[in-house]
């Protein structure tokens, strides 16, 4: 059996990504410098990427269906590389398109097509992947700071995904084409709480219309739009990181009979 030291194991999350009832561990670790796969036991399934470096392996992690089956897939990217694996751990798609340390990964509907894109934030960009891992845009960023935490939501009803960004003392909100839409000030001296500190989207009043709560070293603000943002879910708690459209069972399972990627293919955000 093996085991990774806790001390050198960076994000690692559980999932059921085979649908057998028992979840997989996801994670990165800095030795070996690697994504792996492992059993609930501690036993190595599968090696899928290499990070590359020793010293800063952090890798951010996301699960949706990113293939042609009903099985989870992964995503997984870190300093250079960004990589999508299949429910046994092999590498189906890796590129390197210069990320640098990228705090999070976001699975939303970005376009038209009825596939997956990939959402990842790092030092200096927001970056849209498409699918097959080719570049859709980049949000450049106003200066180097690695706390630049996204979320994303479909505010406006049309199917396709927000991405709620906050930039130093600012909420930016980016259509899904990268465009800036919309800047909020939220603090006058401030910037981020954390760089996984991800604004937020729940009714918070019960009106039914969504609030966007952003919180900043100093205070926590909350949005409402000039028109209701009727975003589905909203009405549930927001579970942190790794937010997604699914709710847990007191065992920690995932509720309802399908896991939560065939229903809403949707990871840091909300349909």
């Amino acid at each position: 059996m093996e085991s990774l030291d806790p001390s050198e194991t960076v994000h690692t999350i559980a999932a059921d990504l085979d649908r057998d009832g028992v979840a997989e561990i996801l994670s990165g670790s800095e030795q070996p410098a690697a994504v792996g796969l492992w059993r609930p036991d501690g036993a190595k399934l599968a090696h899928c990427a290499d990070t590359g470096n020793d010293r800063w392996a952090w890798t951010a992690l996301a699960v949706g269906n990113l293939d042609a089956d009903d099985d989870g897939e992964f995503v997984a990217a870190g300093d250079g590389f960004v990589a999508i694996c299949d429910a046994d751990g092999t590498t189906l798609k890796e590129v390197d398109v210069g990320t640098q340390q990228p705090a999070l990964i976001g699975l939303a509907q970005l376009d038209a097509d009825a596939e997956v894109e990939i959402l990842l934030s790092e030092d200096w960009a927001l970056i849209a992947l498409d699918d097959d891992l080719t570049v859709l845009w980049e949000y450049a960023l106003q200066n180097y700071n690695p706390a630049h935490p996204f979320s994303v939501a479909d505010l406006d009803g049309d199917g396709l995904h927000e991405v709620l960004v906050h930039v130093n003392q600012s909420l930016h909100i980016l259509t899904a084409d990268g465009n800036l839409a919309e800047e909020v000030r939220v603090a006058p001296e401030s910037g981020s709480s954390s760089w996984q500190s991800q604004p937020i989207v729940v009714d918070r009043d019960g009106d039914g219309c969504a609030e966007i709560v952003v919180a900043d070293h100093n205070r926590i603000a909350a949005f409402e739009g000039a028109e209701c943002f009727e975003v589905a879910n909203a009405d549930k708690p927001w579970s942190g990181l790794g937010r997604f459209a699914g709710e847990r069972t007191e065992d920690g399972n995932i509720s309802g009979p399908e896991p939560f990627w065939l229903e809403h293919n949707v990871w840091q955000g909300l349909p």
